[in-house]
């Protein structure tokens, strides 16, 4: 399993590897640099300058936020195997990440305070289910309530309501990307991971158009190859990674 980087993140990365003067006659050749300065950290060799993996409690390894980006918040759109994909990724996000993370996960109600406590369990992070009119803080991560929708506001609040959705999703990851990209815009990563159907290609298309960087699950680990396909398809994923890199990718687009 390969993470692929498209448009302005290849470009970076090739930009990245010039200042570093790292030589490479093609763009395989220079992910595959890339792919090999990651692994070589695994054993011991620290002076990279790219994210590293350090041992803590609870969970095992995280990763470092080493960042390329200039994002100030999170926002993932997650529906079918998202309580395990969740279990898997969220726990990999270092305590001081620097930046709130807002979860879309298409749920029943009464089932997302349950999940939010048992991702709290094992992540270095707070994972709490979102309440209206709460401020978005830093190293958090929110889970939409299941049968309602979440918003950011102008003032960095979340707002949580029962309106209806035009995709008729609750909580809908078009709501929340929507938000994002009015009042975050560039600042931005959002992420669209396993899942049926199309609900979070409207609001992917609204933070790119606004410069937002774009992450989609691949296909091999998807439980369902629906909402990621359609941003790849779509040609508005930046960077297309299976879940294991994800957090990692995650680090990559934040602002130091």
């Amino acid at each position: 399993m390969a993470t692929y980087y498209t448009g302005s993140v290849k470009k970076m990365i090739e930009s990245r590897m010039d200042n570093e003067a790292i030589w490479a006659k093609t763009y395989s050749e220079a992910h595959e640099l890339l792919q090999n300065k990651i692994s070589s950290i695994s054993v011991g060799h620290t002076d990279l300058n790219l994210p590293k993996t350090t041992e803590s409690e609870p969970g095992g390894k995280t990763v470092d936020c080493a960042s390329r980006g200039n994002s100030h918040i999170v926002a993932i759109g997650i529906s079918l195997g998202g309580p395990k994909a969740l279990t898997e990724m969220l726990p990999l996000l270092p305590s001081d990440i620097g930046v709130p993370i807002l979860v879309a996960q298409h749920m029943l109600p009464g089932f997302t305070k349950n999940l939010a406590q048992s991702l709290n369990d094992k992540c270095l992070l707070t994972v709490k289910e979102a309440e209206d009119d709460e401020f978005l803080r830093p190293n958090t991560v929110f889970i939409a309530p299941g049968g309602y929708q979440m918003k950011v506001t102008g003032t960095k609040r979340i707002r949580i309501t029962d309106e209806a959705f035009g995709n008729n999703s609750s909580p809908s990851i078009d709501c929340l990307f929507n938000s994002v990209a009015s009042h975050f815009a560039a600042n931005a990563t959002a992420v669209i991971m396993t899942g049926m159907g199309r609900d979070g290609i409207k609001g992917l298309q609204a933070l790119k158009s606004k410069g937002a960087l774009i992450i989609a699950q691949d296909e091999s680990t998807s439980i369902a190859y629906g909402m990621p396909k359609e941003a790849v398809d779509a040609g508005i994923a930046d960077i297309i990674a299976p879940l294991s890199d994800i957090a990692l990718e995650i680090c990559r687009t934040l602002r130091k």
